[in-house]
């Protein structure tokens, strides 16, 4: 091996520490740089799952709407005390239930107690079930009724404006439920009843979700309570929801999920938000720049 001039020898130290300089450089780019844009996706996913409850929310309130003018409404008094013969061939029609986008309504008489059951009962004075594929009502089904009947807090109304609405997992799967009490339209005087207003919340309302916001969702119901506590819930106006997690499904995609209860404050469905990791791609490409 040749003798290395001084000349060799410094171009040599040069270039290796030049290569040090630039390695310690990348790695630390890639240590500091990186994880900042790995945090910045995970707050924007956070952010897209507020986005979904804020939309999912925004449900609720229609359905509260839509309950409350029925609610404080004489002509729906007049019906439970047997004054209004004509209001189900007016009201109760396949016609309302595709207008308000409903899948089943139950009108409810006075509270009666029963000792049998934990909470107090109500006489269905008009329930029906609306079936998309027929276009016609049918009756509804004793287990549904049953599991109406025994939810106490579609029931428990201590206001005459009070309006209980959020998923519910029935036998007729996960639904999003509004409960109020019945009144005259001055909101005043003695509860008549109780009107209960549901619609599914199925693969069609996660289309119009996904639809709405331009993201990949999807809410699978729990037909069991997860093992692990909710966690510290956020509240929202009718929603509640666990802790979100941010889990990377690979270098091009990442899911954002929760767990959310429904109005009785127990585990309904697990929601997921999934999207590209433009983030951190874009922080590779400034690191390699």
């Amino acid at each position: 091996m040749p003798n290395l001039t001084l000349t060799h020898k410094t171009l040599i130290f040069i270039v290796l520490t030049l290569a040090v300089i630039i390695t310690l450089r990348v790695g630390s780019a890639r240590l500091i740089i990186l994880k900042e844009f790995v945090k910045l996706e995970e707050e924007l996913s956070q952010q897209n799952m507020g986005r979904l409850f804020a939309a999912v929310n925004r449900e609720c309130e229609v359905m509260a709407r839509i309950l409350g003018d029925w609610c404080d409404w004489n002509n729906t008094l007049e019906f439970l005390e047997g004054k209004r013969p004509g209001y189900e061939a007016d009201n109760l029609t396949t016609h309302t239930f595709v207008n308000l986008g409903l899948h089943l309504l139950v009108l409810a008489g006075a509270v009666e107690a029963d000792a049998e059951l934990t909470g107090a009962t109500e006489k269905f004075h008009w329930a029906g079930v609306y079936l998309p594929d027929e276009d016609v009502l049918a009756p509804l089904a004793p287990e549904t009724a049953r599991y109406l009947m025994q939810t106490s807090t579609l029931w428990e109304h201590p206001t005459a404006d009070s309006r209980k609405v959020g998923l519910l997992q029935t036998p007729m799967g996960l639904m999003l439920v509004a409960s109020g009490p019945i009144g005259n339209s001055e909101n005043e005087g003695p509860v008549g009843g109780t009107l209960i207003m549901a619609r599914h919340f199925d693969t069609a309302a996660v289309a119009a979700l996904e639809e709405q916001m331009q993201m990949e969702i999807s809410i699978a119901p729990l037909m069991d309570p997860p093992s692990e506590a909710m966690g510290s819930p956020h509240a929202h106006a009718h929603l509640s929801h666990s802790a979100i997690a941010v889990i990377p499904i690979d270098d091009d995609t990442l899911r954002a999920t929760a767990v959310i209860a429904d109005m009785t404050g127990r585990p309904a469905a697990q929601v997921s938000v999934k999207a590209p990791r433009d983030i951190v791609a874009q922080g590779h490409r400034t690191i390699n720049y």
